[in-house]
């Protein structure tokens, strides 16, 4: 079955149907299948993609899932608009190139910003492990939920902050800019590629371009659109096991 009606199909409330046809899905269109049936909120679809009984943690608390009707019963509970954000996010890395939110495993599974994993199943993949991030807009540094910093600026100045993250640490810094801004973003501090920065306009919840997605740790461009833009700061997978301190240093024109 082509891809397109693969996907059309999940469109279709009926658990059984999204069952089955999810299993035949590569990562990308599962990915896909399941941001489609998030943003719908259509609770029977998603539950379908999910494997049971599945890994759920809030709040440090362990949540039994034991079955489908029991994630439909618990729906609101577990898809916040803070885990649909991270589902909208997740983006599974092309041509082996690594990203900095997500996390390949040796079973083939992808982790993704440390709070969504599928996993192979049954010939295509399963959503096993969700934990349910704080906000949609916290990062994880030292493994604990941190709100968004706000950054302000000086006419012709850069604005420079420093971080530090442990090993899974994220930080996040939002500001505002008008379309056609140049915008210039340096990190420096640490070893080769351990933390790389992101890019991301909050309206849409996309990179602001393909490096912007990959993670780099030096952007510098003119933005599209007037918008409030998110900069996160994430530590790579196998970076190490001590704290990493980093300087940000962010201009605006």
């Amino acid at each position: 079955m082509p891809v397109a009606l693969l996907l059309s199909a999940l469109i279709s409330p009926a658990a059984d149907a999204t069952l089955q046809l999810s299993q035949g899905l590569s990562p990308s269109q599962f990915v896909t299948a399941l941001q489609q049936a998030a943003a719908r909120n259509d609770r029977r679809a998603v539950a379908g993609m999910m494997r049971y009984p599945l890994d759920v943690t809030a709040a440090g608390l362990q949540i039994p899932v034991p079955d489908a009707n029991a994630f439909v019963g618990l729906y609101d509970s577990i898809m916040t608009p803070a885990m649909k954000a991270v589902i909208a996010r997740a983006r599974v890395p092309a041509d082996d190139r690594p990203r900095p939110d997500v996390i390949t495993l040796s079973s083939g599974g992808l982790v993704f910003e440390n709070v969504l994993t599928i996993a192979p199943s049954a010939g295509g993949f399963k959503v096993t492990r969700l934990a349910v991030p704080v906000t949609p807009a916290a990062g994880t540094s030292g493994g604990s939920a941190a709100a968004a910093r706000r950054l302000t600026f000086r006419v012709g100045r850069p604005t420079q902050v420093s971080g530090s993250l442990d090993p899974g640490g994220r930080d996040r810094y939002e500001f505002h800019a008008v379309q056609g801004a140049r915008l210039d973003v340096r990190l420096t501090g640490v070893p080769g590629r351990s933390v790389l920065i992101r890019i991301l306009d909050r309206k849409t919840g996309r990179p602001v371009d393909a490096r912007a997605d990959t993670g780099t740790r030096v952007w510098t461009g003119h933005l599209a659109a007037s918008s409030t833009y998110a900069i996160e700061v994430v530590r790579q997978p196998d970076s190490g096991t001590g704290t990493l301190i980093y300087t940000l240093a962010v201009g605006i024109k």
